[in-house]
């Protein structure tokens, strides 16, 4: 099976000269072009949407390939990925309504990142950092992006058998997008994908377990492999471009935000404190005083929210880049994991 994988890698990269040959457009990132492709399939749905992102389409573009940056807090081995199989194509096993990150963690993956990177574009925006919130958005759009591709999808990681494979499905993918890629238009009901606001789970979860099939077409048309695969993605961004376009207009009960004023029990044995909004993050204020947490030696007084689900969040300070968030019986500060109760907390 090794050689057929090998061969495969080798005639991929055979198809990407193929395709930079006759590619008349100029070749920019995967990331970037799904912008270009998913909001003008928005526009034609809903026509009045074109004003609210027209301005910041190109804010967007710039920052969609930020995660990838080596020096960026969302960069890391293995957390671009939410795999419903490893790289021999086992299935991989729910926990607590998730899968795994590259390195069979629950956290960071590209699911928990998204998570929070939604959460955050929501609570920004409505506090009136727009930058700041369309900033967020293009994260989410990043991780989502990454959970439809089938090399993040599948753990082909870079330190995995089949890096090979990874390498080269990304640089046809590349080559081939969006010159080769017929355009297509959005259904109603594809649309509204993502209109559950109670949890992600449903349908990131079956983004990948979709995958779990498809590495075998890659031995034999890894044309139409990726085809299918960048047509699902651009649907899907578009999609969730809708959800956060109608998310601005609903409460942060409806939405799962957090906004100036709300209160919440960081601890038992605490009085509540009341959340403000920042630029920079969220504080947690008691009394004017901010709760603080140490990460690294230092303190930290800014943080990041994640909704999680029905209406539970965590809480990661912004100078953690491990990710770590806080817990309700400890000022240690924990890895996410779903079936720690202890780091989730209700507004």
């Amino acid at each position: 099976m090794f050689w057929k994988w090998r061969a495969a890698a080798l005639n991929m990269m055979k198809l990407r000269k193929h395709y930079i040959d006759v590619r008349k457009s100029e070749s920019i990132s995967v990331h970037r072009t799904f912008f270009y492709r998913a909001l003008p399939m928005l526009y034609k749905q809903i026509p009045e949407a074109e004003e609210f992102y027209g301005p910041y389409r190109k804010f967007l573009v710039d920052f969609a390939c930020r995660p990838d940056s080596s020096s960026d807090y969302e960069k890391g081995m293995g957390w671009h990925y939410y795999s419903a199989t490893n790289s021999f194509g086992m299935k991989m096993k729910k926990s607590g309504g998730y899968y795994k990150n590259g390195v069979h963690k629950f956290h960071k993956s590209a699911r928990t990142m998204m998570e929070e990177d939604y959460t955050m574009a929501l609570t920004m925006n409505r506090a009136g950092f727009t930058d700041k919130g369309m900033e967020y958005l293009a994260r989410a759009v990043h991780m989502l992006a990454d959970m439809c591709c089938l090399p993040h999808g599948g753990g082909m990681t870079y330190y995995s058998p089949k890096k090979k494979i990874h390498q080269s499905y990304e640089d046809l993918a590349r080559a081939m997008y969006a010159d080769a890629i017929p355009e297509q238009d959005i259904t109603n009901e594809q649309l509204h994908l993502f209109d559950d606001r109670s949890t992600f789970e449903k349908v990131l979860n079956s983004i990948v377990e979709a995958e779990i099939g498809e590495p075998k077409l890659l031995l034999t048309d890894p044309v139409s492999a990726i085809t299918h695969r960048l047509q699902v993605a651009e649907l899907t961004v578009c999609a969730l471009l809708y959800r956060y376009y109608c998310d601005l207009k609903k409460t942060p009960e409806e939405s799962h935000y957090l906004a100036d004023g709300m209160k919440v029990s960081l601890t038992s044995k605490a009085q509540p404190y009341t959340v403000k909004i920042s630029e920079d993050g969220i504080s947690f204020l008691h009394e004017d005083k901010p709760f603080e947490v140490q990460v690294n030696g230092a303190a930290c007084t800014v943080f990041r929210a994640a909704h999680r689900h029905d209406g539970l969040f965590t809480f990661s300070p912004a100078d953690d880049k491990k990710g770590r968030v806080l817990s309700s019986e400890s000022s240690k500060l924990y890895r996410f994991s779903p079936h720690k109760k202890h780091i989730f907390f209700k507004l």
